[in-house]
């Protein structure tokens, strides 16, 4: 780039016109010259050409800035000076002259300075030695005169100055006001304090600008508010101690008697909870004022931008605005962004959101943090997320299709196996108690991998605490889809949260939230419908949802660590997931309740209920309770609290009421490892009577079936110390069996009681099952097979076991009455060596027994 030269240094130009902001416009520097010396000032936009320097013009909008050449030849003047155009001062005037510099000298520092030429005398009126790294500014108020004024910038550089340093100006202005009265509004966006803002000197602290996260851990934004790589100001708590002070003032503001305006910022205070550090934002007359109005103080603790708007009615005298940190003992770095001041009402809280405005979020809306969110909350894996707005391709457009802004959940940092999670939450809406209102909106789940859309309800103003979850999705979709959910009033306002979480190879998104005046339509489900299996199909739990008054929450997940040994994952096997309380963490008593939508029933009819649960460990006072609601009454229809495999349970239903609820309770016991896990809840129409009686026990022990011994112990494999084999198909199946250890003596019985079925009379049964023994061990067992039926027990057959290869056992069974029976296997040991005995795949089947 060729130096350029201003023209015609004599020509005297009007107020209006003095400026020169070295860009390339049509009054281009109008009247203004390079000073004596056969060096210039040369131009520049962004790279600087012969050094490695790159540079931005302090607005950072493109435009163009001057900067000193490289004089290092020792044979030419030691300054660079830039001269303005002859300009003549209304004398009733006052006016601001203002212009941005950068010293980022390193082998010695710059002089900058601003003369002011009047009636042949030359006065400094500005200068500056201090070296920076980012663009700063000056301003010096001038009264008008009737004398022709010149300004001279002047730039001295040292002597053993290097390539790489040099001094950049950019944007002389003239304004047409006292630098007192310079606008308000600043969004700290040219690395600087806007020109008119100042700092105190008296306090301890020091207001500074940032683009980036402070230097303390754990503490200060990471962006600023906007999240375009604009600057903010900020207080870095580690720079003083308790009781220390630092003030920002703003410049003068002039507004209209009986006007209302609003005064509207963002800040940030993030750190440790405890006796914290205050941002004081207060009024007053002047910067040297000892009399200051406080207007609000914050001293809450958040890890997001949050917003403040507050309505004020304009006063006739001119007040500045400050902004005042005062440290407590916390280590919490308070930020400050984008202030503004204008008139009219502040804009009220949106609940409705489309995001489709321009601005990051609706009016009103929050990103909260996970962690300091929900108690429970498990997918805190990684911090390094926030929710953005876009309109990016994810997904080929908003739910209309219109190419409108949706949100999603981004990662921050990349990570290609971290499960990322955020919390985008509403404001305050009021429903009336004992009343609810349908909110509706749209989710997409995209990806390959398993992700979640939560939607919490807060019946709290400010906590973070939720009260309940409303509804949750996991399925994974190829298109957006509609949901709604009923959200119950209060006697004070609520708030919804959207808790998103994501994988690494999947997004959550959502869009058009709208709480609708009405309840949301009958969500009243039929057979089909009411199935809920926890996992990732298009079916997933339909209508569920958490209760609002009960202590604890059900969570969700595919794999519980309960030790190295011992692990619990859901009942198929299948990587599937099921539902859970770990009721270890609670007191004694608390309560987790889970409700099933409402299910169309025909009161002529009988229906089977049937899910699988199990419990970790049985601890004292721990139960999972089922209830039924059927619109008139609550009635517990079934109450375990033994079941330490997964284990089927059906619960025969009459309904006299066509429509039903089932809710299942479950209550923590004590206990340092206890849980209550439940999977795979359906309901069919028919008889509960011999349903899963067949057992391959691939899953556990089978639903209805029972296991008791008092001195052997039954196992269900794989689980620890028991032997490992393949069960009698080869196919990787799994087994029940009995190992012994202690050389007990014969006699001692194991068994294992079917759930009930009924049997015809004179039909004959054949129950068909498999045999083995453990190979290095000389195990002998004998098996009763008995058929129960109203408390008497009948033999059926015996079968003797004494080698390691599976062997078919078969027993034919012909009732001589109808009735509901149940067969009983009694594991007797006949050795009194290392005891080991498999048995596998339990049928019944109404034919004669094959041999």
């Amino acid at each position: 780039m060729q130096p350029t030269s201003c023209k015609n240094p004599t020509l005297h130009v009007p107020a209006d016109q003095f400026s020169c902001k070295f860009d390339i416009t049509s009054s281009f520097c109008k009247g203004w010259s390079q000073g004596p010396g056969n060096k210039m000032l040369l131009f520049a936009q962004g790279a600087i050409p012969d050094t490695y320097l790159e540079q931005y013009e302090h607005t950072r909008n493109g435009g163009r800035f001057a900067y000193v050449p490289d004089l290092r030849d020792g044979k030419t003047s030691n300054s660079v000076q830039l001269v303005s155009p002859i300009v003549t001062l209304n004398t009733t005037s006052r006016y601001c002259l203002t212009a941005a510099y950068l010293n980022n000298g390193r082998s010695g520092n710059y002089n900058f300075a601003v003369h002011q030429v009047k009636n042949n005398v030359t006065a400094v009126i500005f200068r500056s030695t201090k070296k920076q790294f980012w663009w700063n500014q000056f301003g010096r108020t001038i009264r008008g005169s009737n004398i022709p004024v010149q300004y001279i910038f002047e730039i001295v550089f040292p002597r053993n100055r290097r390539l790489s340093d040099s001094l950049f100006l950019d944007d002389i202005v003239l304004y047409p006001t006292s630098c007192l009265d310079l606008p308000f509004n600043c969004s700290f966006d040219h690395s600087q304090l806007c020109l008119g803002w100042s700092q105190s000197r008296s306090d301890q602290l020091t207001w500074r600008l940032r683009n980036r996260p402070t230097s303390s851990r754990n503490t200060g934004p990471q962006y600023e508010h906007t999240e375009n790589k604009g600057y903010y100001a900020f207080v870095e708590a580690d720079t003083g101690t308790a009781g220390n002070r630092g003030a920002m003032f703003s410049p003068r503001i002039h507004q209209k008697s009986n006007v209302t305006y609003c005064f509207d910022f963002w800040y940030h205070k993030r750190g440790e909870l405890g006796a914290g550090s205050l941002l004081n934002v207060f009024k007053a007359s002047s910067k040297r004022s000892t009399k200051r109005n406080l207007i609000k103080s914050f001293s809450e603790v958040h890890t997001h931008w949050r917003h403040s708007l507050i309505e004020m009615n304009g006063e006739a005298e001119p007040f500045i605005i400050g902004f005042e940190v005062l440290l407590g003992n916390d280590n919490s770095d308070i930020a400050i962004d984008d202030v503004a001041m204008y008139e009219g009402n502040c804009p009220t809280p949106k609940f409705n959101c489309t995001f489709d405005d321009d601005v990051p979020l609706c009016e009103g809306w929050t990103i909260e943090d996970p962690e300091t969110g929900p108690e429970h909350d498990r997918f805190n894996f990684t911090r390094s997320l926030r929710h953005r707005i876009t309109s990016v391709s994810l997904v080929p457009s908003d739910h209309t299709g219109q190419g409108g802004k949706f949100a999603y959940i981004q990662r921050y940092q990349y990570s290609s196996w971290a499960t990322t999670s955020a919390l985008l939450v509403t404001p305050n809406i009021s429903i009336e108690a004992n009343t609810s209102r349908c909110l509706d909106f749209w989710y997409y789940i995209q990806g390959r991998t398993s992700s979640r859309l939560e939607v919490y309800l807060y019946n709290h103003p400010t906590s973070l605490q939720y009260n309940n979850v409303l509804t949750w999705f996991t399925q994974r979709t190829t298109e957006w889809v509609n949901a709604k959910v009923n959200v119950p009033g209060s006697a004070q306002p609520i708030r919804i949260g959207f808790h998103g979480e994501r994988s690494a190879y999947a997004n959550v998104l959502f869009d058009d939230v709208v709480l609708l005046p009405t309840q949301c339509p009958d969500d009243t489900v039929g057979l089909s419908e009411f199935t809920c299996s926890f996992d990732k199909t298009e079916d997933f739990c339909h209508g569920w949802k958490q209760s609002m008054s009960d202590d604890l929450d059900w969570l969700f997940i595919n794999r519980i660590n309960i030790t190295e040994t011992h692990v619990v994952v859901e009942r198929q096997k299948n990587g599937g997931m099921f539902a859970y309380v770990p009721t270890s963490r609670f007191t004694n008593g608390t309560r987790a309740v889970l409700h099933s939508p409402d299910v169309m029933l025909n009161t002529s009819e009988e229906y089977c209920l049937s899910f699988y649960a199990l419990m970790t460990h049985a601890s004292p006072g721990q139960f999972l309770n089922v209830y039924m609601h059927d619109g008139q009454s609550k009635q517990l229809i079934h109450s375990v609290n033994t079941p330490i495999y997964w284990q089927g349970i059906h619960i025969q239903i009459r309904p006299e009421n066509p429509n039903a609820q089932f809710s299942f309770e479950a209550i923590a016991g004590i206990g340092s490892v206890s849980n209550i896990s439940i999977d795979d809840i359906t309901i069919h129409s028919g008889s509960c009577v011999g349903r899963n009686f067949n057992c391959s026990f691939n899953w556990g022990l089978c639903g209805g079936w029972s296991a008791s011994s008092v001195h052997l112990n039954w196992f269900f494999s794989p689980s620890v110390n028991t032997p490992t084999f393949q069960d009698h198909t080869g196919n990787g199946g799994y087994y029940a069996g009995i190992v012994d250890a202690t050389n007990r003596p014969p006699g001692i019985t194991a068994v294992l009681t079917s759930p009930p079925i009924t049997l015809a009379v004179e039909q004959v049964y054949c129950v068909d099952f498999w045999l083995k023994s453990h190979q290095d061990f000389n195990n002998t067992a004998i098996v009763n097979v008995n058929s129960k039926l109203s408390g008497k027990t009948s033999l059926v057959s015996t079968c003797q076991v004494m080698t390691s290869i599976w062997e078919n056992c078969v027993s034919s069974i012909t009732p001589n009455v109808t009735g509901l029976y149940q067969i009983e296997f009694d594991v007797i040991r006949d050795t009194e060596t290392v005891f080991t005995i498999m048995i596998d795949d339990i049928t019944i089947y109404p034919a004669p027994c094959v041999v």
